[in-house]
């Protein structure tokens, strides 16, 4: 089969070959105020830890709240969030939680706190960050992961329909998770 090669600027991947799974992360200030922001470049970097990754730049509240104070929280979105959490990207501040119906909880093992809506929830502290001029990827480890009860009923076929996590494809395109299938053997 013939491939055609697409240039090196990633803006320019059209499909984008890399579906990144849309959360998202909150944080708190040194002076308690939270945050939250919608992520896409976000994985499991190691079992043991756990440890989680995310990208950001470094020009983000999200980034400055991590350096400042150590965690952060990882809430992962259903698809049916998927509209709310891109509107998050047009508001600024406190705008953000004002404006977009989310909801923030305490967290059970940082300060940082909670998206209520959100099904699941990694609870992060800072264990390393990597530099890559204006982005950051920033690693953390998980304290605590917590999941809505119903998402852990039934077959893992089920478990994953009930979680309905959401990825970010390009500008303004996302999409579920489809139909969930086991690997005949």
């Amino acid at each position: 089969m013939v491939k055609v090669a697409l240039p090196l600027d990633k803006y320019e991947w059209h499909p984008s070959m890399l579906a990144g799974q849309i959360v998202l992360v909150s944080t708190h200030d040194a002076q308690g105020y939270p945050n939250v922001a919608p992520k896409s470049w976000v994985t499991m970097v190691a079992f043991t830890g756990p440890i989680v990754a995310f990208g950001c730049n470094v020009t983000h509240v999200t980034y400055a709240n991590v350096r400042e104070t150590g965690e952060f929280v990882i809430n992962v979105l259903s698809e049916s969030l998927a509209a709310r959490a891109w509107a998050l990207s047009d508001l600024h501040g406190d705008q953000r939680l004002r404006e977009s119906g989310l909801t923030v909880v305490a967290a059970s093992n940082v300060a940082a706190p909670l998206i209520e809506e959100c099904p699941a929830h990694l609870e992060c502290t800072l264990d390393d960050v990597k530099v890559y001029g204006d982005e950051v990827f920033i690693f953390g480890r998980v304290v605590a992961a917590l999941i809505d009860p119903r998402c852990t009923e039934g077959t893992p076929l089920d478990q994953y329909g009930r979680l309905a996590p959401v990825f970010f494809l390009e500008g303004g395109t996302f999409s579920g998770l489809g139909p969930v299938r086991r690997v005949q053997q």
